[in-house]
């Protein structure tokens, strides 16, 4: 009987013995995976952080490299006008005064494509090269001209108080007058200029501008 006892308690402890080393094996086995997780977490955040990093300096590098491109096709689509037209004259007779406002937020989101020339109303808006002249309008420019110039390049004036001359004039032919109207109205007088050389997209005007007003 006492050798029955005794191999019968023998089994119970190595059975609690197995199972407590399975449990614990179990416990260690399924426990592991989570530490491990655990200690790579911070390296997976460091190395997803590090990829942000160098995606968003990429994205810079690439957008400085795009405006760089631009800068440099302003640049000399101005020189170029600036050299194809030798006879262009300023186009706002008199007095008046102008910024390099190009690119300037405006109402809606917008960007300013042209250059204000700020002048007493009424005064004098003449053809800054020979060509065709058409009068057009609109709720945002108001009375405007657009040149078809000689040179390939088109011009247009906007915020007129009225038009001048149209069809085929000369360099200096006065075809408007400097005014408020569209949505300059209940501002300052002033003819908003443009520049799209081969009729295309408008071009910073300040460089031509500054050169022959």
């Amino acid at each position: 009987m006492r050798a029955l006892c005794a191999v019968v308690v023998a089994l119970a402890l190595t059975a609690a013995f197995l199972f407590t080393g399975g449990t614990s094996r179990a416990g260690v086995a399924a426990s592991g995976p989570a530490a491990s997780d655990l200690a790579e977490k911070p390296q997976r955040v460091a190395l997803t952080r590090a990829a942000h990093e160098r995606r968003v300096v990429r994205q810079h590098r690439r957008a400085v490299r795009r405006l760089r491109r631009e800068l440099r096709r302003q640049f000399e689509v101005a020189v170029w006008t600036a050299a194809a037209t030798p006879r262009f004259r300023c186009p706002v007779d008199g007095s008046r005064s102008f910024t390099n406002d190009w690119g300037d937020p405006r109402s809606g989101g917008r960007r300013h494509r042209g250059t204000d020339i700020m002048a007493a109303y009424g005064a004098p808006v003449v053809a800054p090269v020979g060509g065709t002249v058409e009068g057009t309008s609109s709720g945002s420019g108001g009375t405007t001209f657009e040149l078809t110039g000689d040179d390939g390049v088109t011009y247009f004036g906007m915020h007129l108080s009225r038009l001048g001359a149209t069809d085929r004039v000369a360099s200096g032919a006065v075809i408007g007058y400097v005014g408020t109207s569209g949505n300059a109205r209940g501002g300052s007088a002033h003819l908003h200029f443009e520049i799209h050389p081969g009729g295309g997209g408008a071009v910073n005007p300040y460089p031509t501008v500054a050169s022959y007003c």
